[in-house]
């Protein structure tokens, strides 16, 4: 079994590097929207897998609970701590593999995550996708599901390629792809998001309040 672990923190101090251009509650109903575009696309994936929402916002758990599990984690304190645990309730599940996704990259798609799963995967493996700065961890995918510590924070993508080197018989994969890489933090980022329009939630809530104007 597959399980995908999607971590979202608190809607009360969301994406607060963009309230320069959002006020706080455009910047929850941008974190609903994007969380929202990233389940949907998990639950529609072809292979069969199990998706489970950790985070400490009752609306985000709420949201979570009609997809697949939830688990309740104040992930603010420690986003390790509070994923490990979602890795560990994945393992007391009988997981082959977890897939971790955050809930901020709004334009992935269920092929995109298809497309994870298509590698011909045979443990120990693990695959990461970086953001588009080349410092963030946008996608990890780790067979068995304990292969590695997980090390989120500055410059995650370049510590977790450290730890996989470290795997004896490791099978490491780096997967690029811009639909994984653009998560939105920045005013930069909502700026490029909005270069190409989609079908996303995001993108209809983004234009339903003029910010592609605002940003010029």
């Amino acid at each position: 079994m597959n399980f995908i672990i999607i971590p979202v923190k608190s809607l009360e101090f969301a994406k607060l590097r963009l309230n320069s251009i959002l006020n706080s509650e455009q910047r929850k109903k941008l974190c609903i929207n994007m969380f929202k575009d990233v389940i949907q696309a998990a639950s529609a994936t072809q292979k069969t897998n199990k998706i489970v929402t950790i985070s400490s916002d009752p609306m985000i758990l709420d949201i979570g609970s009609q997809f697949g599990d939830i688990i309740s984690e104040q992930m603010e304190t420690n986003i390790n701590e509070s994923i490990n645990s979602a890795i560990e309730f994945a393992i007391k599940k009988n997981a082959n593999s977890v897939l971790i996704i955050p809930g901020d990259i709004p334009l992935i798609t269920s092929n995109d995550i298809d497309e994870i799963f298509n590698y011909e995967i045979n443990p120990p493996t693990i695959i990461i996708s970086p953001s588009l700065r080349k410092n963030g961890t946008n996608l990890l995918f780790l067979m068995p599901s304990d292969i590695i510590k997980i090390e989120y924070g500055e410059n995650s993508f370049q510590k977790h390629i450290e730890k996989a080197r470290n795997v004896k018989n490791h099978n490491l994969i780096i997967h690029n792809s811009k639909n994984f890489g653009l998560d939105i933090d920045l005013p930069k980022d909502l700026f490029l998001f909005l270069k190409s329009p989609s079908q996303t939630l995001t993108y209809q809530y983004l234009t339903k309040i003029k910010l592609k104007g605002r940003l010029g």
